[in-house]
């Protein structure tokens, strides 16, 4: 079957399986018990909005019955309004809810257009949390209106019925009564039975409910008009909500929730039977190692994996059931935790936790719904541990587990009735540190860069090695630094070094930077190096706006180290510096120093709080953009000529003197030096045999090194010989002088050794042996000096030195031998010149007969 055809059968099930809950949503009257808002449809906003605006919002919910009632009201302003919302979507959980929709008209010109009807209705599951492996179940009721334009009035009104029974007839409920858009009227109206006490705590000035109380029940009523626009800042700490709110509890204490928890986290003996045979066949002791090896299985071989429909949105899965399937969510997993340690005589509880609000869960009224997450308490040879079962790949030993900062928590366990005071974890940490090695002589560089990880940093970088492919991961690496040198490529593949023990990840990079020195377009004839810290740019790099009336976010706990060390050749004019930038939520360090040719620059970036308060916040921004002024470093040397025109002449002149005195010794060579042959022959033989191979590489010698010398364009770079000469590097001046020389002598003289072979004069084995020699002797020399100037050659060039240094001394080893012992060669090169003078004087020379 075609794959188009499965898709097209699966969309189908997909369909049928949806439509199978349409009966969970009817057209049904208004609730008698409904106060009904009618929308001020000539209302128009009294400041700048979007493409639509709101111009009633009304919720009204009756806890008896289990019933919350939501009518809206909608202007477009926009097209692009209509493109927003022309689609009404109600979220709903089928296991327990049900939609009974009441009303839905277009107001246009006057008139009420009817779009009310069921066939319209779909219902779909879109599973929003998806991508954080969590699936609730629930539906989604979507309405795609028709005909829409702007100026149109859309007014729906539904009601939900049914509660989650997980709730246990507790209420709990945040009411809100201001959003991130203007509104023209709200109604928020809550109808509990009178005999349930409520506590209710204002926030942000959020003005008090009108109550009433009638039939057995008690109404808390609050009506808003024209309520702007609320828009927060970015970047500001989640505890923190400036918006107004109400909290509506019926728990009058914090025991009150460890009871209602207590009643869906406990477990019937026959689980614990079944999970006792489970552990004991895994695990047989209960030492600290076996602590940590039932810690390391919840949390690596249990995969976090949610199905949290009905109860289970917050009553955890079977312990047994978790352990088989091998997934679970973060009560499952904590569950299964404390249980399988309170299996092996440990006491350990879970406990319940706020991601969001933090330390200020204290704030919060106790409440069923003030948590989001689940963790384990573990107490230990008198010393409580904490463990977040949901976070993988963690190191470390059972005292240094890294635990979140999530500041305080409520244990389930019989006769809690407080909030625990949770620890801060010890920070971890990056501490970078960068190797550059300078080649002043070829302009490039190499990078050696060793990051350690420690505590948290090892957890995140241990997993992100284990969910990402090698290759990605390099990649990713090499374009991280390519935003500084875009020419970098990797010298070495990446290699990481993890000690899961004490929880201490390494990551080594190497990389050659063929283009390190910049020329400078500011300062004619000079040349640049940068050395710039990304690290502790990601930190520094902030919103430049101070005018905030909220705190500004930061990573808490959290300490980054970078240092950077450049080895150069020769003593340069750099000052040593020193700055320190401060405050009760950060602190930066920054030195620069230079000893012994070793410039090292080193930045220390480390938070003190999650948050900097709203009056700190203009230092805040004026300190980090003083930290991002220090972040780049750069050196510069002069490449400008030696003369007052500013043009080297040096390559040159030693090139033109070089070239004569090669033409000098070539001319002597071929015309002064012509033995007698070894053995008296006048005649040679045709050069054939294994001399055929030596005729194939002289030929070859003058093309390779002329392909060489033009991918080393820095030996005829005036601001190459100047660069040296500037930077009162002696030794290497004196070596790129000499490979220049000898580089101009080895061409010519090659060049002469052809014309000397195929005319076979008898001047060719001792000239060949030099030949020879001289190479496998420079070649040698060569790589003795670049091993010595700098740690600066990669292991592939490296490799490339010792390749044609072992190829010259095999071609030495065997062919000066050959051309002083072998007959072949005696009997081939026997040919000399005859001089003959002429008579205005001149002399020529001829091949004897």
């Amino acid at each position: 079957m075609p794959k188009r055809c499965l898709q097209a059968v699966a969309l189908c099930l997909i369909f049928i399986g949806f439509n199978a809950y349409s009966q969970q949503v009817i057209l049904a009257p208004l609730p008698t018990w409904i106060t009904l808002h009618e929308p001020a449809i000539s209302a128009q906003p009294k400041t700048s909005v979007g493409g639509y605006y709101y111009l009633l919002i009304e919720q009204q919910e009756h806890v008896r019955k289990q019933e919350s009632f939501i009518h809206n009201a909608y202007k477009f302003i926009t097209s692009e309004g209509i493109q927003e919302m022309a689609d009404i979507n109600i979220n709903f959980d089928p296991v327990y809810q049900k939609i009974l929709f009441h009303k839905l008209v277009i107001h246009r010109d006057g008139k009420e257009i009817n779009h009310l009807n069921k066939n319209a209705i779909r219902t779909i599951q879109r599973e929003q949390d998806m991508d954080r492996f969590v699936y609730d179940g629930s539906l989604t009721a979507i309405i795609n209106l028709k005909d829409i334009r702007v100026g149109d009035v859309v007014e729906y009104a539904y009601t939900l019925k049914g509660y989650n029974p997980i709730y246990d007839g507790h209420t709990s409920r945040n009411i809100y009564l201001n959003y991130s858009m203007p509104y023209e009227k709200g109604v928020k109206r809550l109808i509990a039975p009178a005999e349930t006490k409520l506590y209710l705590k204002y926030k942000n000035d959020a003005p008090k409910a009108i109550e009433e109380t009638a039939n057995g029940n008690t109404t808390y009523t609050w009506i808003s008009d024209q309520v702007p626009a609320h828009i927060e800042d970015s970047n500001i700490p989640t505890w923190y909500d400036s918006y107004q709110s109400i909290q509506v509890t019926d728990c009058a204490d914090w025991g009150e929730v460890v009871t209602w928890s207590l009643e869906h986290f406990g477990l019937k003996q026959a689980e614990l039977d079944a999970l006792k045979k489970r552990v004991d066949e895994k695990w047989e002791n209960n030492d600290d190692k076996t602590i940590r090896d039932i810690i390391r299985f919840v949390q690596d071989e249990i995969r976090y994996l949610g199905f949290e429909s009905g109860l289970n949105s917050h009553k955890p899965h079977g312990p047994v059931k978790v352990f088989d399937q091998r997934f679970g969510d973060c009560k499952d997993k904590s569950l299964l935790l404390s249980t399988i340690l309170r299996h092996k005589g440990i006491s350990a509880s879970p406990m319940l936790v706020n991601t969001n609000t933090r330390r200020y869960l204290s704030d919060v009224l106790p409440a069923i719904n003030a948590f989001d997450h689940c963790v384990v308490e573990i107490e230990l040879k008198g010393k409580k541990i904490y463990v977040d079962p949901t976070i993988n790949n963690q190191g470390g030993s059972l005292n240094e587990i890294y635990f979140p900062n999530y500041a305080a928590g409520l244990v389930i366990k019989e006769g809690e009735t407080t909030l625990t005071t949770l620890p801060t974890s010890p920070v971890g940490g990056i501490h970078e540190v960068d190797t550059f090695d300078v080649n002043f002589l070829e302009g490039t560089a190499a990078m050696v860069i060793r990051t350690s990880y420690k505590g948290s940093d090892a957890d995140n970088q241990r997993g992100y090695f284990a969910s990402n492919s090698f290759e990605s991961i390099q990649k990713g690496y090499v374009n991280y630094y390519g935003n500084l040198y875009p020419e970098i490529k990797e010298a070495e593949l990446l290699r990481i070094n993890d000690d899961r023990e004490k929880n201490i990840f390494i990551v080594e990079e190497k990389y050659h930077v063929p283009s390190f020195w910049k020329k400078s377009t500011d300062v004619e004839g000079q040349s640049y190096a940068e050395f710039y810290s990304l690290l502790i740019e990601n930190l520094a790099s902030i919103s430049k706006s101070s005018q905030r009336t909220a705190p500004y976010r930061i990573s808490y706990p959290s300490s980054f180290q970078h240092t950077m060390h450049v080895r150069l050749s020769s003593e340069w004019n750099i000052d040593a510096e020193e700055k320190d930038i401060s405050s009760d939520a950060y602190k930066y360090r920054y030195e620069v120093s230079f000893v012994n040719h070793n410039l090292s620059i080193y930045h220390h970036y480390s938070t003190l709080s999650d948050h900097v308060p709203v009056s700190n916040v203009t230092k805040f921004v004026d300190d980090h953009q003083a930290i991002m002024k220090n972040l780049s470093y750069m050196i510069a040397f002069d490449t400008s000529a030696t003369n007052s025109a500013g043009f080297n002449w040096t390559p040159i002149i030693v090139g033109f003197v070089s070239i004569g005195l090669a033409l000098l010794l070539v001319r002597f060579l071929y015309f002064k030096y012509d033995p007698m042959p070894a053995n008296g022959v006048t005649r040679g033989q045709p050069i054939g045999g294994w001399l055929i191979l030596v005729a194939i590489g002289l030929s070859l010698t003058p093309l390779r090194l002329a392909y060489d010398l033009f991918n080393m364009p820095e030996f005829f770079d005036p601001e190459s010989w100047s660069g040296l000469w500037r930077a009162g590097n002696w030794f290497l001046f004196s070596v790129f002088f000499v490979e220049y020389v000898y580089n101009i002598f080895y061409f010519f003289f090659s060049v002469l050794l052809i014309a000397l072979f195929f005319n076979k004069r008898s001047s060719i084995p001792l000239l060949v042996s030099i030949f020879y020699g001289a190479t496998f002797i420079f070649t040698l020399l060569d790589t003795l000096v670049a091993m010595n100037i700098n740690d600066m050659y990669t292991s592939k060039e490296q490799s490339e030195f010792y390749k044609d240094l072992f190829r010259s001394f095999i071609a030495a080893a065997i062919w000066i031998p050959y051309f002083n012992v072998s007959e072949r060669v005696k009997e081939t090169f026997v040919e000399r010149l005859e001089p003959t003078q002429g008579e205005d004087n001149t002399v020529t020379y001829t091949f004897r007969n």
